[in-house]
């Protein structure tokens, strides 16, 4: 369950009016400040031999980020079990509660003069006090090798050599919240497509004959947006010849019908040219039309139109109509228009209450996420403050856990900011989720935002959210931590104040919301309407001409240009050369549902190497916003072992952005070693030369410092 910390703030400004979503985007960076300091233990044999065990040499002291620390050296160990063996430890000596730090204490080899760390790299900070406390000590060091091989590799001269390096890490720093960059990927274009075609008569494949006049159409579509004309066919007693004649219709009601099929609309009533009582009976012979066809929702949106414009002289006719046709909410519309007719003075009339939602997104990107590791339980780090509802809101981090039985666990939260005042209450729904590096997508690790579960955030409970959010050795090892940062990402809805209209009629209900592309998706696993079969190596794909061809233009040419003729010779048949299975699948299902989730229930590495095949598919047959979307997903995955072989695809694919996002990568990158190491680099080097030099001038333009120009360029000479 959710969990609440209380807090403070001040009353909030009142709610706007709902709105589009509002992300932004914060990050907190640990700063961390650097020291060294060289301890010198001359006379080594002499200290040693009037040392015990226990006993220490400690060096002079040296101040780092204002705290006074000190090397501490004990020649014959801290304990008796240390026998035959020596230690050395870092101290903290400025009395504090809480500083965490790294360290590496490195001995000075005798032979070379080079320092040698005597113990691995530090995973997180220590936590140092001189408070004592069972989290936390002044001291950490380590048990070094036996006597004798310290002596042999490490003492000349009777001198031995330690240097101690230490980064103290800073106060947290939080950038502003600021808008989160606006993405080039345009909005989805499926249902613009669809309706475009019902104007592209070339590519019908049946017509129809209304009172002499003709209209085009395409069996796919009307099929999967209606049972009867599915029947009619592609059924067992499907009509034969490519014109169907069609009686008991007028010629502006069948163009409505139409149009509703492609769009989902009835846009083209608005086109035509008709009078109050004309619209009003063109209506009535469009919710015949529909009980025809088996159309529910365009049929319950007629009946809303005639409810809407009942008069004295049209509701018995009205009625009529419903009865007929089974409408039982334009039925009781009409009885209680009778009522209310009959009530003299006295008005039925309605009101109705709304509660609305504004959603705002804020992005927190932990910077330096292993420095805030190591701190004491309770210890947070807070986002910038971001604005949704009328309220000021942030997340809280704490990378510890909130109290010492969390400490395994990371906490998060979402805390109302501005609730101090002890007036101030907002409800709202959250959700607190992990941005995954490799995809840039988020995952939600707890719970959901539920419906039901909305929170009241106050000045007695200004912070909600989980106490045990994630193991931190889980969040570590599912890799939603990549060079060291960490997205965390909020979804909030705020609850507004109702607002109520008064109405002066009962209306029906709503109609059901639009499910043309519902239909549409549906037409993926539907053989029995497919017309055109493709053969990627030896698996067969069902698919329709008049969406291919309505969503790329390349299927357009093949399906319906000068060599079409070589399709239809094949009865129907296709062969794709040169793309896997997987990525065709995943290519039909983005045209028939514009969206990519055929590769949701892909691992990471799979996913990211998907992604990269699909852009290529979407260049390929010209599907230009998959090909964005694909782009931008790229360029939030970028990581030195992938950053050159992503630049190859991008210059290869023309993808303008993911190219500048590379070379933004490699420009700023402080892992430039392992970029030149990784195998997409070397093969870019080899199969590209010419555009190497290109590559390398850009990105020196770039480089705030360009001392580092002249290794590269002789690094690309081998």
């Amino acid at each position: 369950m959710s969990s609440a910390a209380p807090a403070g703030g001040h009353a909030g400004e009142e709610p706007p009016p709902p709105s589009t979503t509002r992300s932004t985007t914060s990050t907190c960076t640990a700063g961390t400040v650097e020291g060294h300091h060289r301890f010198a233990i001359r006379g080594y044999s002499r200290l040693r031999a009037s040392l015990a065990v226990g006993e220490y040499v400690r060096s002079a002291t040296f101040s780092i980020a204002g705290y006074d620390w000190a090397v501490v050296f004990y020649p014959r160990g801290v304990t008796h079990d240390d026998r035959g063996h020596a230690a050395v430890y870092v101290q903290l000596l400025t009395d504090c509660d809480f500083a965490a730090a790294t360290f590496d204490l490195r001995f000075v080899r005798a032979d070379s003069g080079k320092p040698l760390s005597v113990h691995p790299p530090l995973a997180a900070p220590k936590p140092f006090s001189t408070i004592l406390r069972s989290s936390s000590t002044a001291m950490y060091g380590i048990k070094v090798e036996a006597m004798q091989m310290l002596e042999a590799n490490y003492v000349r001269r009777d001198r031995l050599i330690i240097d101690c390096t230490v980064h103290v890490v800073g106060k947290p720093r939080v950038s502003a919240a600021a808008p989160l960059p606006v993405t080039d990927v345009p909005p989805p274009d499926l249902a613009a497509h669809l309706g475009r075609l019902l104007d592209l008569k070339s590519h019908a494949d049946v017509t129809f004959d209304v009172q002499g006049v003709q209209f085009a159409a395409h069996r796919t579509v009307l099929a999967m947006r209606s049972a009867v004309f599915n029947a009619e066919l592609f059924g067992p007693m499907r009509t034969t010849g490519d014109t169907i004649k069609v009686g008991d219709m007028q010629p502006a009601v069948f163009k409505v019908l139409l149009g509703y099929i492609y769009t989902d609309s009835l846009a083209a009533m608005d086109d035509l040219d008709v009078d109050e009582d004309n619209r009003r009976e063109l209506a009535r012979h469009l919710l015949v039309a529909a009980d025809r066809y088996d159309m529910d929702r365009l049929k319950l949106m007629c009946g809303s139109m005639l409810a809407r414009s009942l008069t004295a002289q049209t509701v018995a006719s009205t009625m009529a109509l419903a009865e007929r046709h089974g409408c039982r909410g334009l039925r009781e519309a009409c009885v209680e228009f009778v009522i209310a007719m009959g009530m003299n003075d006295e008005v039925c009339t309605t009101s109705t209450s709304t509660t609305a939602t504004v959603e705002g997104r804020h992005r927190f990107r932990v910077a330096g996420y292993s420095a805030t590791k190591g701190a004491a339980p309770g210890h947070r780090v807070t986002s910038g403050t971001f604005t949704v509802g009328g309220f000021d809101w942030a997340i809280v981090f704490y990378p510890e856990g909130v109290t010492a039985a969390d400490m395994d666990f990371v906490s998060v939260y979402l805390e109302l900011k501005n609730a101090g005042g002890g007036e101030a209450t907002a409800r709202a729904f959250y959700d607190l989720r992990l941005i995954h590096p490799a995809t840039g997508e988020p995952r939600s690790v707890r719970w959901l935002m539920d419906g039901s579960k909305s929170r009241v955030f106050s000045q007695a409970f200004p912070s909600w959210g989980h106490l045990r959010f994630m193991r931190r050795r889980e969040l570590e090892e599912m890799g939603f931590v990549r060079d060291d940062r960490l997205t965390i990402e909020c979804v909030i809805n705020v609850v507004l104040d109702p607002v109520v209209t008064a109405g002066d009629a009962p209306e029906l209900d709503s109609p059901p919301p639009s499910n043309i592309l519902d239909h549409l998706a549906g037409l993926l696993d539907d053989k029995d309407t497919a017309d055109v079969t493709f053969v990627v190596r030896g698996e067969e794909f069902a698919a329709h001409r008049a969406v291919l061809a309505m969503r790329s233009p390349v299927f357009k040419a093949a399906l319906y240009g000068p060599m079409k003729e070589s399709t239809d010779a094949n009865a129907g048949r296709i062969a794709i050369d040169g793309i896997e299975p997987a990525v065709f699948r995943a290519l039909l299902h983005f045209i028939y549902t514009d969206t990519t989730a055929a590769m949701d229930d892909l691992d990471d590495d799979d996913k990211a190497e998907m992604i990269v095949h699909l852009l290529e598919a979407a260049d390929r047959y010209d599907v230009e916003r998959l090909k964005l979307m694909c782009e931008l997903m790229l360029c939030k995955s970028i990581t030195v072992d992938t950053v050159a072989a992503t630049l190859a695809v991008a210059d290869q694919h023309h993808c303008q952005k993911l190219k500048e996002a590379c070379v933004e990568f490699l420009a700023t990158s402080k892992k430039m070693e392992g970029v030149m190491e990784s195998q997409g680099y070397k093969k870019m080097k080899l199969s590209c030369p010419s555009f190497m030099v290109d590559l390398w001038e850009i990105i020196g333009r770039k480089m705030t410092s360009y001392s580092v120009i002249p290794n590269i360029y002789a690094r690309n000479k081998d």
